[in-house]
């Protein structure tokens, strides 16, 4: 089977999902001239585009052409939830990063978490991509991009024999980049890309996320000190420090918050040191990341 062919088996996945998939015109094929390093890629970078959310087709189509145009990835998600097949070979859309993700993703392991460098080898021939449409900027991102997003990943790997640790986002690739921006993108510490990883592994698993609020609590419950935002799980698994208005904003558009931004519970900083230390020692998951 070529990798062309394993590319239309990810597209038949997602319309079995029931997503909504354009397959451009000469996307199978498609590429900037190179070849897979492995044969396929050995992972699925993602990216936000710099443009706007405008919903018209037109505006749409145009942004789809200009990417095949220029060879720029291989996929895209637009705000409706659709996804569009660009090119089935190498595009031009990850760039320099560093080899010891490149050995991580080859090694089915996830990256440790933004990027230290910038890097110094070309991840075009290794990674897959998918740019969504968004500013990259602390607009909430709509729940229909980030699903077929998501899917594009997942319906990938299910091809291909991965898990979802090959997914990364491409601040985890190189210090250059802070795309996605979705869940706080680089300033969420190595929350975002584990998110992603979860919402594609549940994907592939046949799971829902995000998960249900169940008898109305949410969850993220969120308290304020200094101000700074919190955010904590009621099952102490997992303690996080929320950065940024973009961090926090997106977290409320999935539902995972559901105090607006500014109006947390007022603690004391001894109650958000001890409720990090319950996390800690039940085996939950910390995340502070820096400013």
């Amino acid at each position: 089977m070529s990798v062309a062919d394993e590319f239309a088996g990810a597209v038949a996945q997602l319309r079995s999902w029931g997503f909504t998939v354009r397959e451009w015109s000469g996307c199978y094929g498609r590429s900037n001239g190179g070849s897979w390093s492995a044969g396929r890629p050995v992972g699925h970078g993602n990216h936000h585009y710099v443009c706007s959310l405008n919903p018209d087709q037109g505006y749409i189509d145009n942004l789809v052409q200009g990417m095949a145009d220029g060879s720029v990835v291989n996929w895209f998600a637009d705000v409706h939830g659709v996804a569009y097949l660009i090119g089935t070979g190498p595009m031009n859309h990850f760039g320099t990063g560093n080899q010891s993700v490149l050995d991580r993703t080859r090694a089915d392991q996830a990256p440790p978490g933004p990027a230290g460098a910038a890097g110094t080898i070309s991840g075009n021939s290794h990674y897959s991509g998918t740019e969504c449409q968004h500013p990259g900027d602390s607009t909430p991102w709509p729940a229909p991009m980030l699903d077929v997003m998501v899917a594009i990943n997942a319906a990938e790997f299910l091809q291909w024999g991965y898990s979802a640790n090959r997914a990364i986002n491409h601040f985890e690739w190189t210090n250059r980049k802070i795309d996605m921006s979705a869940g706080g993108g680089a300033d969420s510490g190595g929350w975002a890309g584990d998110e992603l990883r979860r919402r594609v592994d549940a994907r592939m698993n046949g799971v829902t996320v995000p998960p249900e609020p169940e008898d109305g609590i949410m969850p993220l419950s969120v308290m304020r000190t200094a101000g700074v935002d919190y955010g904590y799980a009621d099952d102490m698994s997992l303690f996080v420090r929320i950065p940024t208005e973009s961090f926090y904003f997106n977290l409320e558009y999935l539902g995972i918050v559901d105090v607006p931004h500014g109006q947390a519970q007022p603690v004391e900083q001894n109650i958000v040191d001890w409720l990090r230390g319950q996390v800690a020692s039940s085996g939950g998951r910390v995340y502070e990341p820096a400013q």
